[in-house]
């Protein structure tokens, strides 16, 4: 008698352009790790368009989304190009993900190009492009880094680096130090440390914000979304469209620079 295979759960499946930097580097670190793409998505999706939801407490007016929809599509059209891809999603992940494009009057493949730049990219190019990532190894030790940052800024970011480790976190010994355990509790909520060093920053911001002015004061005027994955700006005019939310005010100063960023997507 023949063994009845179990069912295999209904797949939504959306198609979309990827900006080809960010596939590349997302394909080659997904395969690295032995994880399957699609799966590591809709796990991400899962996990981050409630809180999009929540956290982008601002809506994108029609100027603002026409004009990150243009900006996206002149990114594919540069000299690294783009693909077409299909993504297999659970199906009421796929609902959510139309519903808060809807709600946010977000373009969906900007914010699908965001998640897959924030799950691929390299921690160079997220820390020239996304927020102050050091590109030195982060040690009170490291003289380099502490000439760059200053002391102080040193040891907070290495009692930041350590509050958002999983391992000194987490009571489930098989997580901490099982290859597959760790590699689950990555999974189960990927861009988990990026909201933790995102949310220590917005903290010190406003530690801090009577000190500063100018620049340095402008993304605390912005808000609490402001310091969320999908909240914080991309500032390069040439990656303006992989931005999910853009303010009207933001559409005039865009810098006109461009640089060359494929290689530095990848990781090295």
């Amino acid at each position: 008698m023949a063994t009845k295979q179990p069912a295999i759960a209904p797949r939504a499946k959306i198609t979309l352009r990827v900006w080809q930097p960010i596939l590349d580097a997302l394909n080659e670190r997904s395969d690295a790790a032995c994880i399957r793409r699609d799966g590591l998505i809709t796990r991400a999706l899962a996990k981050e368009l409630p809180r999009i939801r929540e956290e982008l407490t601002v809506t994108n007016s029609p100027e603002a989304r026409r004009y990150l929809e243009i900006k996206l599509k002149s990114l594919f059209a540069g000299v690294d190009g783009s693909s077409q891809i299909s993504l297999a999603l659970d199906p009421s992940v796929a609902q959510l993900l139309e519903e808060v494009c809807t709600e946010k009057n977000i373009p969906r493949e900007c914010l699908l190009n965001r998640l897959l730049m924030l799950l691929g990219a390299s921690t160079e190019f997220l820390h020239d492009h996304f927020f102050m990532i050091p590109d030195q190894p982060i040690s009170p030790s490291n003289q380099v880094l502490v000439t760059q940052m200053g002391p102080d800024h040193v040891r907070t970011l290495v009692k930041n680096l350590q509050a958002t480790q999983f391992d000194a976190e987490t009571d489930d010994i098989d997580r901490a130090f099982a290859p597959l355990g760790r590699i689950a509790t990555v999974v189960f909520d990927p861009l988990q440390p990026y909201r933790a060093l995102l949310q220590k920053l917005y903290v010190e911001c406003l530690e801090c914000g009577t000190e500063s002015d100018g620049a340095d004061k402008a993304p605390l005027l912005e808000g609490p979304y402001y310091f969320t994955p999908f909240g914080m700006l991309l500032e390069d005019d040439e990656l303006t469209g992989l931005n999910c939310y853009l303010p009207d005010s933001a559409i005039e100063r865009r810098s006109s620079a461009a640089s060359k960023l494929s290689g530095k997507v990848k990781q090295k």
